[in-house]
């Protein structure tokens, strides 16, 4: 009996997670660990760095350790706001999912990440959650509840389709019946991307959420290029919409789309997102996570392809005044910096 406890208190020690900065001189030991196991797209350091360029932040990769081996990562933007050091992960604009990929978020990581906060300085440290990733005990982080849109991918293309709503169907085969088609994306086209972007979001008032910087790092970065469809919808050669969609594992993700108020009546963004998920389909993946379970017109739109609400976990730790102050800002910087799905 004694020697089977000792063999559990072993295992247990064995299975304790705990975090460290892992230093960019080292970021070898993250690409070969992503590289292995198959990480999402926002798991990867060239990711981490094409998000701390476009919002004028520091990268850090948090590795969590077991017995001295690497088993997950982190990545964290850190950010100056007014007096504050936050520390985002990820920054919550086209990029849905931060914290671990797979390891629950249990008291050990929470005290780790915690305590790492404070040697960095950082008064408040927002951490959004891949649906797949349990909160065991999250203390000393607080836990809100969050929710996207996801369309398992796991039968036939015909029954896929068969799976969205007829309204969807019927969408579909418009476009392709009015003459839109559905191609990749170059750089020639980030001009008219931009223009989209801005048509998108004027009728609200507010300026494009995600900076143009991740859409062109997502084109011209290798290694973000292998892993990111990019893909435009035009008719009679002019561009109509366009999204990016990066994918990693089994899972390809809607992180960002625009398109012209005006050719809305061509139902290109639902040719758009068939595309993807004919793709997807072919590249043997199995999710579509469509990020965001917004009310309204966007969360019908997503709905519409079959797609079921998941939940997941944002967690959040800070100082008194670092929390007052960024959900103050959070709230002025919304109409502009924020995205709505």
């Amino acid at each position: 009996m004694v020697r089977r406890m000792d063999a559990i208190a072993a295992d247990e020690r064995t299975r304790t997670g705990t975090v460290e900065i892992l230093p960019p001189s080292a970021w070898h030991k993250w690409r070969d660990w992503a590289h292995a196991q198959g990480t999402s797209p926002f798991h990867t350091p060239e990711w981490l760095t094409i998000q701390a360029r476009a919002f004028h932040g520091r990268p850090m990769c948090v590795s969590v350790l077991e017995a001295g081996e690497f088993k997950d990562v982190i990545p964290v933007v850190v950010r100056k706001l007014g007096p504050f050091h936050v520390g985002s992960s990820p920054i919550h604009v086209g990029t849905p999912y931060g914290g671990t990929q797979r390891r629950p978020i249990d008291g050990d990581i929470g005290r780790g990440l915690a305590g790492l906060a404070r040697q960095e300085r950082i008064s408040f440290l927002d951490v959004y959650l891949d649906p797949r990733v349990a909160v065991t005990s999250p203390k000393p982080f607080r836990v809100e509840n969050h929710s996207t849109y996801v369309l398992e991918l796991n039968q036939d293309e015909e029954r896929v389709l068969q799976r969205t709503e007829s309204r969807c169907r019927r969408a579909i085969r418009k476009a392709i019946r009015l003459g839109v088609s559905v191609r990749e994306m170059s750089l020639d086209d980030l001009p008219v991307y931009e223009k989209m972007a801005r048509d998108t979001y004027a009728h609200q008032g507010r300026s494009p959420p995600l900076p143009i910087e991740v859409v062109s790092a997502s084109l011209k970065d290798p290694v973000l290029r292998n892993h990111t469809l990019a893909l435009v919808a035009e008719a009679g050669g002019r561009p109509l919409a366009a999204g990016i969609f990066p994918w990693g594992a089994d899972t390809i993700y809607y992180v960002d789309g625009v398109s012209f108020r005006s050719g809305l009546r061509l139902a290109p963004n639902n040719l758009l997102h068939w595309t993807v998920i004919q793709r997807a389909l072919r590249m043997g993946l199995t999710r579509y996570d469509l990020v965001g379970a917004s009310v309204g017109s966007i969360g019908l739109f997503k709905r519409s392809f079959g797609a079921a609400i998941v939940p997941h976990s944002r967690i959040h730790w800070g100082t008194s005044a670092a929390r007052v102050a960024y959900r103050a800002w959070n709230w002025t910087a919304r109409p502009s910096q924020r995205s709505g799905g």
